[in-house]
């Protein structure tokens, strides 16, 4: 089971850019074009399978396996793998005795040969992995570290926006909008078959 550990850190674009691509250029519906940039971003990575911005999770199994597989793209930074002894005690296992492998769909932690697995506790997805997921919306000329989204994700977030902006409108089947029809083939580009 995947969860996210709090909220994501940034924006898909900032709100200025937002109000900038949108042409408005009063302050009057910033709470409103701010729900909007939440709710779209969460729809596109819902759609896409990918996380588009840093974010905490953890990842619970009810056992170690051969290789625990985990759907989020891109991994940042370290994982820490853990479990619940018989006692209930949360323990760590040392990075030395696994490894994480990423590709296109998610990542994969793997315990080394050396690796004895340990007694777990009884109750429910005791085997823990703690991480960080997410691109960044910042310039990556700034700095080489940085892992840009992809400008198809940023521009499904700027286009969900922009037709729920348009059509606030109670919709009745005289009046049924959906989301834009270029929404769909960038998601189809971008999504992550599991």
């Amino acid at each position: 089971m995947l969860k996210r550990l709090g909220p994501s850190q940034g924006a898909v674009i900032s709100l200025e850019d937002l109000k900038s691509h949108l042409r408005i250029d009063t302050g009057d519906d910033d709470n409103l074009l701010k729900t909007y940039l939440a709710a779209a971003t969460a729809t596109a990575e819902a759609a896409t399978g990918r996380v588009f911005l840093p974010t905490a999770f953890e990842f619970s199994a009810d056992g170690f396996g051969c290789a625990l597989a985990i759907p989020a793209v891109p991994l940042r930074g370290d994982v820490v793998l853990a479990y619940l002894d018989p006692a209930n005690q949360e323990q760590t296992v040392d990075t030395a005795e696994f490894y994480a492998v990423e590709d296109t769909a998610g990542f994969s932690v793997i315990t080394t040969d050396t690796f004895t697995w340990p007694d777990l506790s009884p109750r429910a997805r005791p085997v823990r992995v703690r991480f960080r997921a997410g691109y960044d919306s910042a310039d990556p000329a700034s700095d080489p570290a940085i892992m840009p989204l992809d400008p198809r994700d940023r521009q499904m977030v700027i286009m969900l926006v922009g037709h729920w902006y348009e059509h606030r409108e109670t919709v009745g089947e005289a009046s049924v909008a959906s989301a834009p029809l270029a929404f769909d083939l960038l998601a189809s580009q971008r999504r992550i078959y599991r």
